[in-house]
């Protein structure tokens, strides 16, 4: 949903329930009354029903900032809708903060962190590692190939040398070993 800075600041929840309610509540159905030979207007939600309905527009559960927030002025920019986010969550709502370890992200972490505990969360999990999921086929599969071609070495105590194996030396046994980019994981509970 979020996948720009104007997009994401677009996004008021509380604001929006409260124009929905509005909407709803002055919503009628026309209809032409035969007895009394005119038109009629009847309310399409009673106040309980359209209550009802906008309390449940943009309730969510899970709320994850993936490497959205890449900046503090990020953060700033965006305070007035991470509190009206955060606030407006229910118990039980999770959040999810995933993003790098350079040296902005401690400050971001800790304006998040102060965001979340004003609205009621509490931390779960700080500063947990996953690795991306963007790894390219290629470069596990080379890693792979490298390691069973030491693990082949070792077992053979020798290689025959021939074009071949020296190519093959050569292009194996330069590789470092793949690690895959890692990913810092904040999380916290209301």
């Amino acid at each position: 949903m979020c996948r720009n800075l104007p997009e994401f600041k677009s996004v008021q929840p509380s604001r929006e329930r409260k124009e929905l309610d509005n909407t709803l509540r002055n919503m009628c159905d026309d209809y032409y009354d035969g007895c009394l030979d005119r038109w009629e207007s009847e309310p399409r939600f009673t106040a309980r029903g359209a209550n009802y309905v906008a309390n449940n527009h943009h309730r969510y559960r899970l709320f994850t900032f993936s490497n959205f927030f890449t900046m503090p002025s990020t953060v700033d920019c965006c305070r007035p809708n991470l509190i009206d986010i955060l606030k407006d969550a229910h118990p039980g709502s999770v959040l999810l903060v995933i993003g790098g370890s350079g040296v902005e992200y401690p400050c971001i972490y800790s304006d998040l962190a102060k965001l979340a505990k004003d609205a009621g969360f509490s931390r779960k999990a700080e500063r947990l590692h996953v690795s991306s999921s963007d790894v390219e086929v290629k470069e596990i599969v080379s890693t792979e190939l490298a390691h069973l071609f030491s693990h082949l070495k070792n077992v053979a105590k020798g290689l025959a040398v021939c074009p071949t194996t020296k190519k093959l030396m050569a292009y194996l046994e330069g590789k470092k070993p793949f690690k895959p980019p890692t990913s810092a994981i904040h999380a916290y509970r209301k």
